[in-house]
């Protein structure tokens, strides 16, 4: 059986917004499955930990680990609003773009 990945076989940059490293600052539960089959995953630059409220969104780890270094950002945590399946459509296109 194939090892699962882990939040901490990638390295996580800082937020563009100049914060916290979100694993090395105690952010570890800024890193999350949305989904129980593991599909769709988010990042977020807590403002509970003075962060900006970034949020990034990725179809597996290693894709919301680049996109997170990338400095993308899909919404913010104080407007957030948008629902799984937008989240899913957003990612989705963004894999398609790197194809």
């Amino acid at each position: 059986m194939p090892k699962s990945d882990s939040i901490n076989d990638y390295l996580w940059e800082k937020c563009i917004c100049g914060g916290k490293q979100i694993l090395k600052d105690g952010g570890i539960d800024s890193i999350y499955p949305l989904n129980r089959e593991k599909t769709l995953y988010n990042a977020l630059c807590k403002h509970d930990d003075d962060g900006c409220g970034r949020v990034v969104y990725g179809a597996s780890l290693k894709h919301l680990n680049s996109r997170w270094n990338e400095g993308v950002e899909d919404e913010n945590e104080k407007t957030a609003c948008m629902l799984e399946t937008e989240a899913e459509e957003l990612v989705s296109a963004d894999l398609a773009k790197q194809e």
